[in-house]
């Protein structure tokens, strides 16, 4: 199947996409397509704090297109915690909060989170740790979503959002954990991103849990130029790609495409929506 939608209006969102990072030679005209090809909405989380000049870029040229919205977010990636390092743990969250302030358009924060594979020692995690529980504050005060990479940390994530009682919301982006997993994080009030991993078909834990979970809980992401579909390895991944994660969500849950892309689409707006 195509990666568009030619025959159908239903309008798909990317929760997850590091557009900034895809190149191209315009960005106005690199939306406008997705526009015409049905994308109402693109989420860029932020790496490195505030949004990256391409990131703000992909924002301004959408305020010329009234069908798509781009999102931004802000937040330190577990993977770039270098310029963190120096801050001791009471530094950590007034500097990630002036930050903050100094960014605007902000939607959501993150990308944010745990990764064990990352951290090669207790000091490595232990930062990862308390950066995390700063967003986690930050997240608090500003009453914003968060975007949470969590790699075999599962654990430790719940542990972590599991003291805040309730009061955080947002993603556990691209999920391949256990059922039991996901609903711990559905049951704090999380969402569970649902990216390319579910189109291996080797990926039968992930697709089992992704099978009993409710949609409602769900969201759309490719994660692109990373994390390539199955038959697509070696290939930069692309936003319109969500059309063909959708469809691998419509087996699963063996329901039409359709239905997968408006259930997935109402609940990025109920998570990221401005108003």
């Amino acid at each position: 199947m195509s990666a568009l939608l030619p025959t159908t209006h239903n309008l798909w969102c990317d929760s997850h996409c590091h557009l900034d990072l895809i190149k191209t030679n315009n960005k106005l005209q690199r939306l406008q397509y997705l526009s015409h090809n049905h994308c109402s909405a693109i989420l860029i989380p932020s790496t490195e704090g505030r949004p990256s000049p391409q990131a703000t870029e992909f924002y301004e040229a959408s305020k010329h297109i009234a069908t798509l919205n781009v999102f931004t977010s802000f937040g330190y990636h577990p993977w770039f915690l270098d310029s963190l390092k120096h801050l001791d743990s009471t530094e950590l969250f007034p500097y990630i909060l002036n930050a903050f302030n100094q960014a605007d358009k902000i939607s959501a924060i993150g990308e944010t989170g745990l990764d064990r594979l990352k951290a090669d020692n207790n000091q490595a995690f232990s930062l990862q740790l308390q950066c995390f529980n700063a967003h986690c504050l930050l997240a608090l005060e500003t009453q914003l979503p968060l975007i949470i990479h969590s790699v075999k940390s599962h654990a430790d994530t719940h542990e972590t959002l599991r003291h805040y009682k309730g009061q955080l919301r947002g993603v556990i982006h691209g999920f391949t954990g256990s059922y039991e997993q996901a609903m711990q994080f559905i049951n704090l009030g999380f969402f569970i991103g649902v990216g390319g991993s579910i189109s291996y078909p080797r990926a039968k834990k992930t697709r089992e849990a992704i099978r009993r979970l409710p949609l409602e809980s769900l969201l759309l992401e490719t994660d692109a130029p990373a994390m390539p579909l199955f038959t697509q390895q070696g290939s930069d991944n692309k936003p319109e790609n969500i059309v063909l994660i959708a469809d691998a969500l419509a087996e699963i849950k063996q329901c039409p495409t359709e239905h997968i892309i408006k259930c997935c689409t109402a609940n990025f707006q109920r998570l990221f929506s401005h108003d």
